[in-house]
């Protein structure tokens, strides 16, 4: 039985039913050659992540793009308490950086495992993650890209660049608010506050009633702001 089946069963859901408790979280990751000295933070603050959104109230099942010259769906639509930690056997530093194309097919792929699933997701959050520019993609160029996005208006996505003006990249190729980026040093410190920040906007997301926020990092910051 499938992660999706065995959500349906489990919750008890009618064919083709949207469960409002279920998030799909897909995490678009660089593995290019410039990530070399920080694979294990990487690593780290991926696994991290998952092992706190399992956590959470609510539902979740998970994509994994990892990239470089090449694309690699690593897995998709796979429920949250399954997912493997990810290790060096999988990500590993090596090639360009084919950003279009690795967000473009994970989009084409987070489609067609939605529209196969008897249980869709009430939220769809992408996470997109990179310490470079586009210099590699072969499909996708950048209207195309954002075309395919502006599809996806009820959708959330979300990019984390390191050592650059996050924002100004992601208005090239991406339909994205400036409140859906982040911009963080390329530091093993930079990589660790990232993660937590995520970690944090992700859940106060999920939490809300909302499917997705133009102001998705300020809203994680000031939901800790009142738990402290």
């Amino acid at each position: 039985m499938d992660s999706w089946n065995a959500l349906k069963e489990g919750l008890n859901l009618q064919e083709t039913q949207i469960d409002d408790s279920l998030t799909f979280i897909a995490s678009v990751l660089d593995r290019s050659g410039s990530m070399n000295h920080l694979v294990s933070d990487v690593i780290g603050g991926y696994n991290t992540f998952i092992q706190q959104q399992a956590a959470e109230p609510g539902s979740a099942v998970c994509a994994l793009t990892i990239f470089d010259a090449e694309i690699d769906i690593v897995y998709s639509g796979l429920a949250i308490n399954e997912v493997a930690e990810l290790t060096t056997d999988v990500y590993f530093a090596r090639g360009n950086t084919a950003l279009l194309d690795a967000v473009g097919k994970t989009i084409l792929e987070l489609e067609n495992s939605i529209s196969t699933a008897s249980v869709k997701p009430g939220k769809v959050i992408v996470v997109i993650h990179t310490d470079g520019q586009e210099n590699a993609s072969k499909e996708f160029t950048n209207e195309k890209l954002k075309e395919l996005m502006g599809t996806h208006d009820d959708w959330q996505f979300v990019f984390m660049g390191a050592g650059q003006d996050a924002w100004a990249n992601a208005q090239q190729w991406s339909t994205m608010s400036a409140g859906s980026t982040l911009s963080h040093a390329n530091t093993s410190a930079g990589y660790a506050g990232s993660y937590t920040s995520l970690n944090s906007s992700v859940s106060n997301l999920r939490s809300s009633s909302a499917k997705n926020s133009e102001t998705f990092w300020k809203d994680g910051e000031e939901k800790d702001s009142t738990q402290e």
